[in-house]
Parts: C-alpha cells; sequence; structure tokens
C-alpha cells in the first residue's frame, strides 16, 4: 500500500506542491486500470465520473485544486479501499461486473433502493470505516399503521469473513434477508443503472462451495 501512496503521488504530482483536480484523478485512473489489471484501452469497468464526483466532494469539496497536504487524508480513505479491490478474494472480479457499486453516499444507496422490493441490497465501500463494506438492504417493517419498506445499513466486519477461506460472497450467501443484489451499469448515454438480480444466480459462481449445506467446509453437512 505505501509503494502504490508513493507511486501515485509522484505521477500525479511531478514535484509539484499543488495540482489541478483533472491531472490527479487522471493519474488515479491510470493507476487504477494498472492496478485491477484491466486492458488499458478497453476497461471492463474503470472509475467512473460518479467515482470521481464523489471523491472530489469527498475529500476536496470540489475545489479545483489539490495539495500534497491533501493528498495524505485521501489516500488514508482511498488506499485502503484500493488494496480491497486488489488483494482480497473475489472483490476485483465483483467489481467489474457491477456487483459491487464501490463509491456512494448514503442517500444515493437510498435513492438506489427506492421502490425495491424487500431483501433487495447493495454493496458499497463504507463513508467512515475505510476498507470495509457496508450492505444497504431493504426491509418490510410492521407497525400500528401497517407495514411499510425501510432501508438498513450493515457494516461488515472482519469476523464476518475469514479471508480466502470464507469471503464475503460465503457471507452474502448465508444471510437471509439478502435476496436480490442491484447490479451496476452504465446506459450508452453515460448515466447509471442497477438491474435486480437473485443473489445466487449473481453470486454463485464465488461461492467457496457448491454444497450450499456445508457451511463449515469439512465436506460435511450440518446436523438437523
Amino acid at each position: 500500500e505505501a509503494c502504490e501512496r508513493t507511486l501515485l503521488l509522484r505521477d500525479a504530482f511531478q514535484g509539484q506542491l499543488e495540482i489541478q483536480w483533472e491531472q490527479f484523478a487522471n493519474a488515479l485512473q491510470r493507476q487504477f486500470i494498472r492496478a485491477t489489471k484491466q486492458d488499458h484501452q478497453n476497461p471492463s469497468r474503470c472509475l467512473s465520473r460518479f467515482d470521481f464526483g464523489y471523491l472530489h466532494h469527498k475529500f476536496l469539496d470540489r475545489r479545483p485544486m489539490i495539495r500534497q497536504k491533501d493528498y495524505d487524508n485521501f489516500w488514508n480513505w482511498y488506499g485502503k479501499c484500493a488494496q480491497v479491490i486488489r488483494y482480497q478474494r473475489h472483490i476485483c472480479q465483483l467489481w467489474q461486473q457491477g456487483l459491487i457499486y464501490g463509491f456512494m453516499t448514503r442517500e444515493e444507496v437510498d435513492m438506489a433502493l427506492n421502490s425495491q422490493p424487500a431483501g433487495t441490497f447493495i454493496m458499497r465501500f463504507s463513508e467512515r470505516h475505510a476498507g470495509q463494506f457496508g450492505i444497504a438492504y431493504v426491509v418490510e417493517k410492521r407497525s400500528n399503521f401497517g407495514t411499510h419498506l425501510v432501508v438498513k445499513h450493515y457494516l461488515v466486519q472482519p469476523t464476518d469473513t475469514a479471508a480466502a477461506k470464507f469471503t464475503l460472497p460465503d457471507f452474502i450467501r448465508n444471510q437471509n434477508q439478502f435476496k436480490y443484489i442491484l447490479q451496476f451499469s452504465m446506459t450508452q448515454s453515460g448515466k447509471p443503472q442497477f438491474h435486480r438480480l437473485l443473489k445466487d444466480h449473481a453470486l454463485e459462481p464465488f461461492y467457496s462451495r457448491r454444497n450450499l449445506g456445508d457451511t463449515s467446509g469439512s465436506g460435511y453437512d450440518p446436523l438437523g
């Protein structure tokens, strides 16, 4: 992570103390495509203008210039997310297929999930916990006035997964409240769109074991 931090700093600033945001964004895009091993001429999913808009607002409040002293704050959060995409099992593939949205605010998540049925969810990076995933999902809430749909937000804990043995897709598979995943893509006009998919249809290729009854990895079914 420290090496990538230094390389991006050198490539973007080239010895200057302050540069235009657009210059920094171009260097960041080059590094992201290289780190995720995508075709430079035809990447499957590079950082979008919405990703850049999120980062620009979060760290610079949309100021036109970025200073080297702003960079440390940016990298302390973004760098951990980039490491997860690059090295955590399946995450890069999930990103490239649009099964992880990545960078979006809680308000944007709520808008994307508006009018979706109970059990629909989106995966994104937590805004406050660098390198951790938040899962926003729709649940049916009962009250004296009937039932209505609300959006809840769950922070995936390190104990929920166990590196290569029990991955993020494995964790999601075992949560009955997650039924449909929203897959992100871009229209030809450059607008974001979401497709609702059954989670097992979308994530089954990433599950660690085909036998869904075995959640321990022992090869045996649980009692019951």
